[in-house]
């Protein structure tokens, strides 16, 4: 049984300016869609958790402007945390009961993590990012930073069947302006355990970056014993990267440090049907103008189109 795709989007805002907060749905500021925190801190956080049926249909489930949240049991958490009060971020998109399009956007970097997927190795096994029949491009203009195992609810069978339409459904792309980093929380962290593996089912693709390493330990291998053997980065899908990224630093004192790469293709890529939504083809020679205007979307279009829009620094 499908469950419903859902997405949990949450914004922390840490420092100065106006204590307020704000989610909407349009460029509109007076749209009744808006949700305020009525108790301002010095550090906020809003969180607004949607969900998106077989059909497309946009639904909340929860937000936490009024102190509850029910956070659903699979599905995605997009986190910005990073983010001035000053800025008072919104996040865009379809409104409830209009039609999702497939697409996430941030202005900046952006944290994935499937939920509840960082706690135990039942989780880290069976927790389901992507629902079964959900296709879905998540873009970052700057990092997108990968927090968990990201798993397709429907396995891609190896080898495919024979008719296309006995394929799986769920399809994911991770996009980012400039690096995809690996940042496993909890049970899969790179700095206190060993040998637990990130999985991800999906295309990664980092346009004037690298695929590496988030902790600083990556950086030069300077400090590499502050790294575990952290097994394999598995992706079954595809990755691409303008540099190759640093994912290991080698054996150092006897133990091997970061992740072995070990990815598969996933051969429905090979059908033009089989593509995350808007997400750039390898052969445009304007793929810095397909990003922009089908990706991120512009300040005329966003709205109207219904992007999904976390804005961030």
């Amino acid at each position: 049984m499908a469950h419903a795709q859902s997405f949990t989007i949450t914004i922390t805002c840490s420092r100065g300016g106006t204590p307020r907060y704000r989610t909407y749905w349009t460029n509109n500021p007076n749209d009744p869609n808006i949700i305020q925190n009525p108790r301002p801190t010095l550090r906020q956080t809003i969180t607004v958790v949607y969900e998106v049926d077989e059909q497309g249909q946009v639904s909340k489930i929860a937000d936490n402007s009024a102190g509850v949240q029910t956070l659903p049991s699979g599905g995605l958490i997009l986190s910005n945390s990073a983010v001035p009060r000053s800025a008072i971020p919104p996040i865009q998109g379809p409104p409830p009961g209009g039609r999702f399009n497939g697409v996430i956007y941030s202005s900046g970097n952006l944290a994935v993590r499937s939920v509840s997927d960082v706690n135990n190795a039942s989780e880290a096994s069976n927790i389901r990012a992507v629902a079964s029949y959900q296709q879905l491009s998540i873009a970052a203009r700057n990092h997108i930073l990968i927090q968990s195992n990201l798993r397709y609810q429907s396995p891609i069978p190896d080898p495919l069947p024979a008719d296309p339409g006995q394929w799986p459904r769920n399809l994911l792309g991770l996009y980012a302006g400039q690096d995809v980093r690996l940042d496993p929380q909890g049970y899969l962290s790179i700095t206190s355990n060993s040998n637990r593996n990130l999985l991800v089912d999906g295309v990664v693709m980092a346009q004037n970056g690298e695929v590496r390493g988030h902790n600083s330990a990556f950086d030069a291998c300077a400090n590499a014993a502050d790294l575990r053997d952290g097994g394999s980065f598995r992706v079954f899908g595809g990755v691409i990267q303008n540099r190759l990224g640093a994912i290991n630093c080698g054996t150092v004192g006897g133990v091997f440090r970061g992740y072995r790469s070990n990815h598969t293709y996933d051969r429905r890529l090979l059908d033009p049907a089989y593509r995350p939504p808007s997400f750039p083809e390898v052969s445009n020679a304007t793929l810095n103008t397909t990003v922009n205007t089908v990706l991120q979307g512009n300040a005329g279009s966003a709205g109207s189109q219904g992007f999904w829009r976390l804005i961030g620094q």
